[in-house]
């Protein structure tokens, strides 16, 4: 059964942000420097895991001073260029120093308040390697927590041309963690409409 260590009220994990993508429906502007609640996205992502986690990496291809303002690692992809989150999270892999692995995209500045405690709960008590997000049933594949161990795993996958995240998640053994929620808090914010509901229903 995987233990993990918590020091100073948090577990000894390593957090991967994402922003690293294209942007194309927000016609390129760089979505985690987007102002959401008076703040950039990727800083409420940041809050949130800052609360468990004892280090923070950030994965992005833009703007990289701009990510630097906050004080933690920030990598660009360098083995796997344009192969989508999973190169991003390949190349912040070889950098994170903890065996478990929380993961999610910059543009969700609403993740539920239990969003690491959940998934690490889940993980220990189960033989998986991988615990998902699911909300209503649905799996949320880009909000996960995952051993580090599948590092040379992920590699091997992306050199054969994976670039699903769903299907690299379906290739181990992995468990699905309900989350009862507000729905808007895995809504990925992929355009300026998205955000202008969002904060009409907030």
């Amino acid at each position: 059964m995987l233990t993990c260590p918590i020091t100073n009220n948090k577990y000894l994990l390593s957090g991967i942000i994402l922003a690293g993508g294209k942007s194309q429906r927000m016609n390129g502007t760089d979505k985690g420097l987007i102002v959401v609640n008076d703040q950039p996205m990727i800083k409420s992502v940041i809050q949130s895991f800052s609360q468990n986690c004892d280090e923070i990496i950030i994965s992005a291809n833009r703007h990289l001073v701009d990510y630097q303002q906050w004080q933690y690692p920030v990598y660009q992809d360098r083995t796997f260029i344009h192969c989508g989150p999973l190169g991003g999270i390949y190349q912040c892999l070889l950098h994170s120093k903890y065996a478990c692995i929380l993961i999610s995209p910059c543009d969700t500045p609403y993740l539920p308040a239990n969003y690491a405690v959940q998934l690490f709960d889940a993980l220990c008590h189960s033989k998986a390697d991988i615990a998902v997000s699911q909300y209503q049933g649905k799996m949320q594949p880009a909000h996960f927590l995952m051993k580090n161990n599948l590092k040379n795993n992920l590699k091997k996958y992306l050199q054969q041309g994976g670039r699903s995240l769903k299907g690299w998640h379906q290739q181990h053994q992995h468990i699905l963690v309900p989350f009862k929620t507000y729905q808007h808090d895995f809504k990925n914010l992929n355009s300026a409409i998205d955000i202008t509901a969002l904060s009409k229903n907030k």
